[in-house]
């Protein structure tokens, strides 16, 4: 440990050796990082989906199962439906993208306590039908 004299004297030194050793560092991490991306590419890409269903199994369990309007409960029929019809501009607002929605949609969903009060468990037809009909056919049988 220096003394708190050579400290003072040596402060624009050290703080350049920091700056320097830091961006060494990090320029080590990112060469290792891509390496390490391209030597396990199979098996991140297998990671990746398996903690993408797990999300979407817990946010589908989380909003209730199954569809509010049919009961479809085949989880690779289910979305998160916006009730109000503003998906595209909530996401737009939330990740300056209209289309940014899956994975990316349902981290937020966790990260905010998985809201209840604007959302809504929907199979992939009930919500086209919403959204593109103006309501399910469904709600008329």
């Amino acid at each position: 440990k220096k003394s708190k004299k050579y400290q003072i004297i040596h402060k624009k030194e050290r703080a350049l050796y920091a700056k320097n050793y830091g961006i060494i560092n990090r320029t080590r991490l990112s060469e290792y990082m891509k390496k390490y991306q391209l030597d396990n590419k199979a098996y991140l890409v297998e990671y990746d989906k398996k903690r993408a269903r797990e999300l979407k199994l817990e946010i589908i369990n989380e909003y209730g199962g199954k569809c509010v309007c049919c009961g479809e409960k085949i989880v690779e029929f289910l979305t998160i439906d916006h009730i109000d019809n503003n998906g595209a501009n909530h996401r737009r607002e939330l990740f300056g993208r209209r289309d940014t929605g899956g994975k990316t949609f349902y981290i937020w969903l966790k990260k905010n306590s998985f809201p209840k009060d604007n959302y809504q468990l929907l199979c992939m037809n009930c919500n086209f039908a919403k959204s593109h009909h103006g309501g399910c056919p469904h709600k008329n049988e």
